[in-house]
């Protein structure tokens, strides 16, 4: 279970005594793992260390002990490693060193960038937007959208391809093609995967780009 911990506002009176200048920027996609490097090399058994998405803490780690939830992980060094599930994601990441309740000494940002799947294809084309994050076998529920209207959807993992309007179609893995392609198909599609139970797994997203042929 994903730890989630309220922000305390005191944490804004620790003193830090030394923190990292610049934000560091990371680059990522759904399904990515994407590591935060913490980059200190003084841990000691009494050091604790805090990671924060904007003001929400994530984890709590101290010496000794790795912490585990659904998609994130703080290693036996304090890096912390992130399964990306989606472009809510997408934030500034803080990691504080602190030796005992008030007293900090390290402290590191990172920004995290979540992009979507750029997919190009030809008018007349058949184009595929592969679901590369399905990886469990059973029962999946996906349903595909452009620009926020429903384009097609599939109930399980087990059933044949699917057809829900004329150029749509939809594989057992949840991956969606359109045959053949019209430039009014150009924009953004989302695809929002869920387990047989309803809980949302994950959401990835594709821009389309076509041209024509030479």
């Amino acid at each position: 279970m994903l730890l989630i911990f309220t922000f305390q506002a005191a944490l804004y009176a620790l003193v830090i005594l030394e923190a990292h200048s610049d934000v560091t920027t990371i680059d990522g996609r759904v399904c990515d793992y994407v590591i935060f490097d913490l980059d200190y090399p003084q841990l000691e058994q009494s050091f604790r260390i805090s990671w924060h998405k904007g003001n929400t803490s994530l984890q709590h780690w101290t010496h000794g002990n790795t912490g585990h939830g659904q998609h994130i992980r703080v290693f036996p060094n304090g890096t912390l490693g992130l399964r990306v599930v989606g472009k809510e994601d997408a934030g500034q990441y803080t990691a504080t060193v602190c030796k005992g309740s008030q007293r900090c000494l390290y402290q590191r940002r990172f920004q995290l960038r979540v992009h979507g799947h750029l997919v190009r294809g030809l008018v007349g084309d058949c184009v595929t937007f592969d679901l590369n994050c399905v990886q469990a076998a059973g029962h999946i529920h996906v349903i595909w959208k452009k620009d926020s209207q429903r384009v097609a959807k599939i109930r399980q993992a087990a059933s044949a391809p699917v057809i829900y309007c004329k150029r749509a179609h939809v594989f057992p893995n949840g991956s969606l093609s359109r045959c053949p392609m019209q430039w009014g198909d150009e924009g953004e599609y989302v695809a929002e995967v869920f387990d047989q139970d309803g809980v949302h797994l994950h959401q990835e997203t594709f821009n389309l780009e076509l041209n024509i042929s030479d």
